[in-house]
């Protein structure tokens, strides 16, 4: 029997691949005498989704699938008074009846590690269901014996709960590393990246999911009085499912500013290649969630020189004013000059020094899970 097993409360699918693909890859690596890792994983059973594919991906993984949240926490509970030397790792932490359990007692919080994931934390329904809920979901979360998060992340909770044992780590995020630019193509891109807003044919990827939280309505208008009607606005909108009528409001804005060929809305999950070049297409990234998100994609950004453009109350700016990593927020004025200056600078950066890129995010995971090994 494992003493930490792994709980994936809530069904993201994509998240929860990546932490799996994560889980086996490093077991490879440097696990090869320890048991399987035990999970316990949410899905959607109203998504398409292979569970025993799943499983064969991921032979050194020991993974046991619930339909849904409320089946997760219940076998959770189930598994806790089964064994009562086990500790759990909550990566994220979406699932109500969890963070319930826990404030009841009924779950030993000592016994818990939390990764916060951003959405996670935040509290943006206003209504007085959702306002009771967050109150609750505070109390239990300062009972959290361990929580890992970003350095943004943490400063938010320290605001909320009182001397929360916070230390940072980072979610392991799907990069290609063999997809740095060398400095040949470094001096392409920023050639491209000038020829293209002397001709005015730029191209902006708006957000990274069809989650209402990338205020794409805000978005599409800002990126029409900033750069005029001409401007070629990319905006994946595959996650999450059953998003009909946002997507729908979001191409209604649209069209009321741009023509149809210069609005490209990703309505299905495409393949991380694909996402790869749509990005490279890019001369710019356009964020405007108010919290900690999408850090694969601006690491993306990062690694390709692509300037990015964020909320000023997105908590990671702390982590990247950390590491000195540029960016622009929609408080600046978005001239051609400050554009081609960030892109600059991101094309300076020394990638193998950042802290939140592969594989300098694993002494975290070492330190969280005392079961890694540093190379």
């Amino acid at each position: 029997m494992t003493t930490l097993v792994h709980i994936l409360g809530s069904p993201i699918s994509h998240h929860t691949a990546t932490v799996l693909a994560f889980f086996q890859r490093y077991h490879e690596k440097y696990l090869q005498d320890h048991d399987a890792i035990e999970f316990l994983v949410a899905y959607d059973p109203l998504e398409s989704i292979d569970l025993d594919a799943i499983a064969l991906k991921h032979l050194n993984l020991k993974i046991h699938f619930y339909p849904g949240k409320k089946a997760l926490a219940a076998a959770f509970r189930q598994h806790y008074l089964a064994y009562p030397t086990v500790e759990y790792f909550l990566h994220g932490q979406f699932n109500p009846t969890i963070w319930l359990d826990i404030l009841l007692g009924k779950i030993d919080p000592k016994r818990l590690k939390w990764h916060v994931w951003g959405a996670d934390l935040y509290e943006e329904e206003k209504s007085l269901k959702y306002k009771l809920f967050y109150i609750m979901r505070r109390l239990a979360q300062a009972k959290i014996g361990q929580i890992y998060s970003t350095k943004g992340d943490a400063r938010i909770l320290k605001s909320r709960i009182s001397n929360p044992k916070t230390s940072t780590l980072y979610f392991p995020t799907k990069m290609n590393l063999s997809l740095t630019p060398t400095e040949s193509q470094k001096q392409q891109r920023l050639d491209r990246l000038k020829e293209k807003y002397v001709q005015d044919r730029k191209t902006v990827l708006l957000g990274n999911s069809g989650d209402k939280t990338n205020n794409h309505i805000l978005g599409l208008t800002k990126l029409y009085k900033t750069f005029g009607s001409e401007v070629k606005v990319i905006i994946p909108m595959g996650y999450p499912l059953n998003n009909k009528d946002y997507i729908n409001k979001v191409k209604q804005h649209a069209a009321s500013l741009f023509s149809d060929e210069n609005v490209h809305i990703l309505e299905e999950k495409i393949e991380f290649s694909a996402y790869l070049e749509c990005l490279e297409s890019c001369d710019l990234a356009y964020f405007l969630f108010e919290r900690q998100q999408g850090i694969g994609t601006i690491s993306l950004c990062i690694q390709l020189a692509v300037p990015f453009v964020l909320h000023p109350l997105n908590a990671f700016i702390d982590d990247l004013k950390e590491e000195n990593i540029p960016y622009l927020t929609i408080k600046d004025n978005m001239s051609y000059e400050q554009i081609c200056d960030t892109q600059t600078k991101l094309n300076q950066l020394k990638l193998n020094k950042i802290s939140f890129f592969e594989p300098n995010y694993l002494g975290g995971w070492h330190q969280a899970l005392g079961l890694l090994k540093e190379d």
